[in-house]
């Protein structure tokens, strides 16, 4: 495995300064913190996230969507790829993401390309092909 590109707190950073502390902006406020931890860190213990923080993220999480307000509409067809030498994203992302779907009885195709970064694409024609045979 490579080396992590990002040290913890990854993507609510201490600063504010990260692209996702930038997603919780509002119009009013270039960025906001979406964990307590990092809010915390920089607040102290008191401080409480913004109310319209944990809808947000609900939002944004797929996890939500898949085990605490199932959508029964969901694409039942899946392509899932990750490197194993993705440096952005834990491999646990991949595999939980696929076990959900897997255990929701949907049809998931998940790979690992070995040795591959983040957003490794090694097999654009084997995906092509697999969007042939699902749209018909």
């Amino acid at each position: 495995m490579g080396a992590r590109k990002k040290n913890a707190p990854s993507f609510d950073g201490f600063d504010l300064a990260t692209p996702e502390n930038n997603l919780f902006g509002t119009g009013t406020t270039k960025a906001r913190h979406f964990t307590l931890y990092s809010l915390r860190h920089e607040n102290g213990d008191s401080a409480r996230l913004d109310a319209d923080i944990p809808a947000k993220l609900d939002l944004m999480n797929p996890m939500h969507h898949l085990v605490e307000d199932l959508n029964r509409n969901r694409s039942k067809r899946w392509w899932i790829r990750l490197g194993t030498k993705d440096s952005d994203t834990s491999l646990s992302v991949a595999g939980n993401l696929s076990a959900r779907l897997t255990s929701l009885g949907d049809d998931v195709d998940t790979a690992y390309y070995w040795d591959a970064g983040d957003g490794a694409d090694q097999d654009p024609g084997a995906f092509i092909k697999w969007i042939a045979e699902v749209s018909g």
